[in-house]
């Protein structure tokens, strides 16, 4: 696993393209085309399911903190935190040093945060694999849900800014809307299952 470069030689014409290799998904192409008939190869070609399937891994990160598939993340020793320290990424599964050891790192870990190891002599980068060994049931169908909505969203007749509308048999509904009273992506059922995977830091503690 990891981030791999590939070189397209065509002669006088070459290119470059970053490859990543992880150790899973979060779904199949098949199984989110599955997920709404609207969903067809001649309206959606694969790239772009794709692509919103790597938006919704990248949101769904970033909310959470934490990546649900294995991935491995490169980080030169000179942007390492001092020995002791947190390391950037939680759910730690294994840490190496490339060229310095011939084998993992012992890192200490204290639920789902791991902290710096000491280093040997001569590390310029370590490799962290980090991410969930499995991909939950919950969060598949949130990404299942997401993605469909990212794909299908013009199909609900809403205007992007809307944060009400009005049914025309009378009745005024509030949206939920990403930034605002802790909505994330705006749908509520996904809201709520990433919310539950999110670290909450203990603001004050009160001994009595």
């Amino acid at each position: 696993m990891g981030v791999y470069a590939v070189r397209w030689d065509g002669g006088d014409v070459q290119d470059m393209t970053a490859v990543e290799v992880v150790g899973g998904l979060l779904f199949g192409v098949q199984e989110l085309r599955a997920a709404d008939p609207d969903l067809t190869v001649q309206r959606f070609p694969a790239a772009v399911v794709v692509g919103a399937r790597t938006t919704v891994e990248t949101e769904f990160e970033r909310i959470t903190g934490r990546s649900f598939v294995r991935r491995t993340l490169y980080v030169p020793v000179e942007s390492l935190p001092e020995w002791g320290a947190l390391l950037p990424v939680v759910d730690v599964a294994e840490m190496t040093a490339p060229g310095a050891a011939p084998g993992p790192l012992p890192v200490e870990r204290v639920g789902a945060y791991a902290y710096a190891p000491e280093l040997p002599e001569g590390t310029t980068g370590v490799e962290i694999l980090y991410g969930l060994s499995m991909v939950p049931e919950g969060i598949r169908r949130a990404g299942l849900l997401y993605a469909r909505w990212l794909l299908l969203e013009d199909r609900s007749g809403i205007p992007d800014r809307a944060t009400s509308f009005q049914a025309a048999e009378g009745g005024t509904y509030a949206l939920s809307t990403p930034g605002r009273a802790g909505a994330e992506t705006g749908l509520p059922a996904v809201d709520a299952v990433l919310d539950g995977y999110r670290h909450k830091l203990i603001e004050s503690v009160m001994v009595t």
